[in-house]
């Protein structure tokens, strides 16, 4: 007879199904999902109703019992695609992943402009989307554009333009723009730079600020009196 594990493999499959789609599913993580399929554990029995539901079986089928009904899945139908804003409090790192039918998406086109916003303290960033965010604890990577309305604690790398309203502790590669409206601690490389206060080196087109301690190799170079005016 079937163990639990061999129906709940077989059940998955069928969909398809990723354990990290189930595991989203019933709410847990898909390390659990990993060791209920390999009989390691089993699920609470306040969740065999539920995985049943997923895949329209019964909780008998999944203990080993009976035959499998005609339909083994109600997985739903991917949704038109429709704008969302999400606002997450985010206490560690921010991943964000994408499902369609059970299958994790490993290409994406999108005829338009992904932002995230982040509501809440962030220890360290990657991503490739435009990020609104507020304070940034360690490094920054994003791909698109940055706008931070805190301080950013670490390094900061970004494919688009930076604006932020706080501090910046580490260096900053931009491949846009970059306006801080306090100090930025390391180097500096981007297009056009404007900043109260720069602690290292300068490479830009463009630079204002109120200090620069660094060499600076740029087109223009202005000196910022109102370097301290935050909006």
């Amino acid at each position: 007879m079937e163990e639990f594990k061999d129906r709940l493999v077989q059940l998955r499959k069928s969909v398809p199904m990723t354990q990290d789609a189930l595991a989203a599913r019933l709410g847990v993580t898909y390390q659990a999902v990993s060791k209920w399929e390999t009989g390691s554990c089993y699920p609470d029995v306040t969740l065999l109703p539920k995985i049943a539901a997923v895949f329209g079986t019964t909780v008998d089928y999944l203990l080993g019992g009976g035959e499998a009904p005609a339909q083994t899945a109600s997985v739903e139908p991917a949704a038109e695609a429709t704008p969302v804003a999400i606002d997450v409090d985010v206490p560690g790192d921010l991943e964000i992943r994408l499902f369609c039918k059970g299958r994790q998406i490993a290409d994406a086109k999108v005829n338009g402009t992904v932002t995230v916003r982040v509501l809440g303290r962030i220890r360290d960033v990657h991503g490739f989307t435009n990020l609104v965010c507020d304070d940034i604890e360690g490094d920054a990577d994003v791909g698109g554009s940055l706008d931070c309305h805190g301080d950013i604690g670490g390094d900061v790398s970004v494919g688009g333009s930076l604006r932020l309203k706080g501090d910046i502790d580490g260096d900053v590669h931009a491949g846009g723009s970059v306006e801080c409206y306090g100090e930025i601690s390391g180097d500096v490389s981007a297009g056009r730079v404007t900043a109260g206060e720069i602690g290292g080196d300068v490479s830009a087109t463009e630079v204002a600020a109120g200090e620069i301690n660094g060499d600076v190799s740029a087109r223009t170079v202005r000196m910022r009196k109102d370097a301290e005016e935050k909006d």
